[in-house]
């Protein structure tokens, strides 16, 4: 998993530590959103696909939300492992952020929508958007645009300094 190396080398915690239970579920959620979610709605942004190909992954798609929100996020959590923010969230939240850009609309799915919306709501993700839209207008170096999964997490390591 690419992503576990931040987790142990961040400065903040954005995620439990190696060889504990809460580790093992957030690999298992990883491993799901890389598999389940991004490998699903990815394909919806390759070009020339059928009609055929097209309705088969949103109907894909659609399974994938509906046990995101029936099964994983029925509760309501804010979070979904653990009680912070983790680089769990970070990648689901980014991936559920094309389905604006797919005209997916996310609110038959209760859950997932409150989810997705909790998760924007945090200071560190509207600053993210924020750096993002601004790099995008003024010709600036488009790095965060290209990583935004990096650029969320960078922000949310200088919040998360400032208040302890």
């Amino acid at each position: 998993m690419r992503m576990l190396p931040i987790v142990d080398n961040a400065e903040s915690p954005v995620g439990p530590k190696a060889g504990t239970s809460e580790r093992y579920i957030l690999q298992s959620k990883l491993s799901y959103v890389s598999s389940e979610v991004h490998g699903t709605v990815g394909g919806l942004f390759q070009p020339n696909l059928s009609e055929e190909t097209l309705t088969y992954l949103r109907e894909k798609y659609a399974l994938k939300l509906k046990f995101l929100n029936d099964v994983e996020l029925a509760d309501g959590r804010k979070f979904w492992v653990g009680d912070s923010f983790t680089v769990v969230d970070a990648y689901l939240y980014i991936v559920l952020g094309w389905s604006g850009y797919l005209k997916i609309d996310l609110t038959p799915y209760p859950a997932v929508k409150n989810y997705f919306d909790g998760i924007a709501a945090l200071e560190h993700v509207k600053e993210a958007h924020a750096a993002m839209s601004g790099s995008m207008n003024d010709g600036r170096s488009q790095t965060c645009t290209r990583n935004p999964f990096r650029h969320v997490l960078g922000l949310f390591r200088q919040d998360r300094a400032n208040t302890h």
